[in-house]
């Protein structure tokens, strides 16, 4: 009976839903209240399927197609944070960062996507808010969800409780004469996190900075957690642990474990060997996601790259334990000349192993060794990029993601593809802007390839806090430098 009223409401004129938004538009500028405006959003879970006259069809985001019945929510990735003058909305999945600027009008609509509703149900909820059109608020929310993800990734399609997303639209007000999408970020969204700088392998390719360091000068345990507890409090979201490689130092699985008891998204990268009652606690403490290096399927050419006999067999070993406990895996190989005949057979014996998501990318050049061995050339990294794109296709079919990045050198572009990766499409620095690197004992840079020396450091959270140092003086002088610096080379006309 109920379902058969349901269909027949659905059935009423237009003008029954021009009625039902105009009185509710009414009401809310009546009484401008924003408890008001909450009630109405809502009561119209319930309300607004009553309502459903519009006929369905498909909408596109990106290479994504999402039907207005659809319900429709945010990635478990997908964060708000409020700042002084405007709305950071940040796509935070393992080992990615992406974010933007919007502003607090544009993060209400962005609450509604909570996973109960269907995307029509948004568009009506934005029109009685906006005080829009059906059509205005259609194209307000579409173009919304264009411009804060192309891709359309930080949108799914919800198909049970799990993905229910729930965003307060109250803590997102921010006074209209303070508003100001130009402004450096409050605080930062990512930490980078290096508890050790010991590292089982010594690889040949390696382009991190080796600096040796005393166990003694280590953060402890319970300054992490005091970090952990201040980035939770200022609005990081993502911890990068890495190193040297963590799992060198013995307390290396409770740091992960409060990470993950403060509910931040957790990023670790490994070459080390993880036993399977390590692998099983990590599984029951809820790490969800690992990355493990691997570059080739063949042991001997392996171990080289590893710069250690042996290490091959560990690794694997790594691999089939952490699959075995239930933590998803995935690999990372750099590719070099000495590998470089190996991918698709390395594809193969990782997909043998039960890997369903792997990243290759070519090695590039380190400022800390002579590494130039480990470099493709021109003509490799151009048939690397072809042959690539085809394993990608290939492989998606057989439902194994691969991954791979390998950016024309500056010699081989056009003067069209310059102006493109230069200009038009570079990517932002993310030093000092949306993320800061915290060394082992303590000292901060601000860049993973900068010198581990005291004139690159910025600060050090041993005695000072993360937001002190983000508002430091120094850390301002290093990402926004004078232009005199530049007096006397290209950069200074620029």
């Amino acid at each position: 009976m109920e379902h058969a009223a349901k269909m027949a409401v659905r059935q009423l004129p237009d003008a029954i839903l021009a009625v039902f938004l105009a009185v509710a538009r009414s009401l809310l500028v009546a009484f401008r209240r924003v408890t008001l405006m909450q009630v109405v959003i809502v009561e119209m879970r319930v309300a607004l399927p009553l309502f459903h006259k519009k006929p369905d069809y498909d909408v596109s985001i990106g290479a994504r197609h999402f039907s207005l019945n659809d319900i429709v929510g945010l990635s478990q990735f997908v964060r708000l944070r409020k700042e002084n003058t405007k709305i950071t909305v940040a796509y935070l999945p393992h080992l990615t960062l992406k974010y933007g600027v919007i502003r607090p009008e544009e993060a209400v609509i962005l609450c509604l996507f909570d996973g109960w509703r269907s995307l029509e149900e948004v568009i009506i909820a934005a029109s009685i808010i906006g005080d829009m059109s059906y059509e205005e608020a259609q194209n307000s929310v579409l173009g919304l969800m264009n411009k804060v993800s192309p891709d359309a990734t930080m949108f799914i399609k919800c198909t049970g409780e799990n993905h229910r997303h729930n965003f307060d639209a109250r803590n997102f007000f921010i006074s209209p004469n303070k508003v100001d999408l130009t402004t450096r970020l409050d605080a930062p969204l990512a930490l980078v996190l290096q508890p050790t700088p010991i590292c089982e392998a010594n690889c040949v390719y390696c382009y991190a900075c080796r600096r040796e360091g005393n166990p003694a000068e280590q953060l402890s345990f319970n300054r992490i957690c005091e970090l952990l507890d201040e980035a939770n409090t200022i609005g990081i979201y993502q911890v990068n642990l890495c190193g040297g490689d963590g799992f060198c130092r013995s307390d290396f699985v409770k740091i992960i474990k409060a990470c993950l008891e403060r509910n931040l998204i957790v990023d670790i990268s490994t070459k080390c060997e993880v036993s399977s009652e390590i692998a099983r606690e990590l599984a029951s403490m809820g790490l969800d996601y690992i990355q493990v290096s691997i570059d080739t399927y063949d042991e001997k050419t392996a171990d080289y790259l590893y710069g250690k006999t042996g290490h091959f067999k560990k690794v694997v070993q790594t691999i089939r334990n952490l699959l075995s406990a239930g933590v998803y895996t995935r690999t990372n190989s750099i590719v070099t000349p000495y590998n470089y005949d190996h991918i698709k057979q390395t594809i193969e014996f990782l997909k043998s192993l039960g890997i369903r998501e792997m990243k290759f990318a070519p090695a590039f050049r380190s400022s800390f060794r002579d590494n130039l061995k480990c470099l493709l050339s021109f003509e490799q990294k151009s048939h690397f990029r072809k042959m690539m794109a085809e394993i990608e296709v290939e492989y998606a079919r057989q439902g194994v993601t691969i991954f791979h990045e390998a950016m024309k050198d500056y010699t081989e572009m056009t003067p069209e593809e310059k102006k493109e990766y230069w200009f038009q499409k570079r990517a932002f620095c993310s030093s000092g802007r949306s993320s800061m690197i915290v060394a082992f004992d303590g000292n901060v840079i601000l860049c993973e390839e900068s010198p581990q020396e005291p004139e690159y450091f910025v600060g050090n959270v041993k005695t000072q806090s993360i937001k002190d140092i983000w508002d430091s003086r120094r850390i301002l002088h290093f990402i926004y430098p004078s232009r005199w610096r530049f007096a006397y080379t290209p950069c200074y006309s620029c």
